[in-house]
C-alpha cells in the first residue's frame, strides 16, 4: 500500500484521484454431481431391508445411469451428475413384493433433493409376500348381507318343516 501525503488549507479544494486494481479471485468450483441415498424399509415394522436392487434412469432420456443394491442397513448410495432421475426396483428382498412404481428424485449440485432433502425412499414400504406357493384364506370375517339372508332363510325353512312334522305326528296320534 502506497502512502500519499497532502495538506488542505482553509478555503482550498484539492482533487485526489485514487485508482484501485481489481483483485483476481478464484471462482469456487461448482460441483457437477450429487449423491442419491436410498433407504429401503419393511412395511409395518420399518426394519431395514437388505438386497433390494434398483436400476437408476435419467428422466430426460430414459437411459440407464447405474444400479444400486441396499446393504445390511437397508441403504444404498450412488453419485450422479446433476439432473432428474428415477429408480426402478429390479430385485426385491427375499420374502417381499417388488416395488412397481417409479421413484422420482432430483440431484442438485452437491446434494440430493427429495421431499425436503430426506433420503430417497419408496412411497410404500415393501409388504411381505408370505410363504411362496401357499395361499391361506382369511378367516373370522363377518358374513356378507347375502350370507346372512341365506342363513336366515334356511333357519326359517327348518322351523316350518319342524312344525309340519310335529302336526303330522299329532294328527296320527289323535286320529288313530
Amino acid at each position: 500500500m502506497d502512502k500519499v501525503d497532502f495538506k488542505i488549507k482553509t478555503g482550498e479544494t484539492k482533487e485526489i484521484t485514487l485508482s484501485n486494481k481489481r483483485l483476481e479471485t478464484e471462482k469456487p468450483e461448482t460441483p457437477s454431481a450429487g449423491t442419491v441415498k436410498l433407504v429401503k424399509k419393511a412395511e409395518g415394522s420399518g426394519l431395514p431391508l437388505p438386497g433390494a436392487m434398483f436400476e437408476v434412469f435419467s428422466l430426460a432420456d430414459n437411459k440407464k445411469a447405474g444400479e444400486i443394491t441396499s446393504g445390511a442397513d437397508g441403504t444404498a448410495t450412488l453419485s450422479l451428475p446433476v439432473g432428474d432421475y428415477y429408480l426402478l426396483e429390479k430385485t426385491a428382498p427375499a420374502g417381499y413384493k417388488l416395488e412397481s412404481a417409479r421413484i422420482l428424485f432430483r440431484v442438485r449440485a452437491g446434494t440430493v433433493v427429495k421431499d425436503g432433502g430426506q433420503p430417497v425412499q419408496p412411497s410404500k414400504p415393501n409388504p411381505p409376500t408370505g410363504t411362496p406357493g401357499i395361499s391361506i384364506p382369511k378367516t373370522g370375517e363377518a358374513f356378507s348381507t347375502l350370507n346372512d339372508m341365506l342363513a336366515g332363510l334356511l333357519f326359517a325353512l327348518a322351523g316350518v318343516c319342524g312344525i309340519a312334522l310335529w302336526r303330522e305326528r299329532r294328527k296320527g296320534k289323535y286320529g288313530a
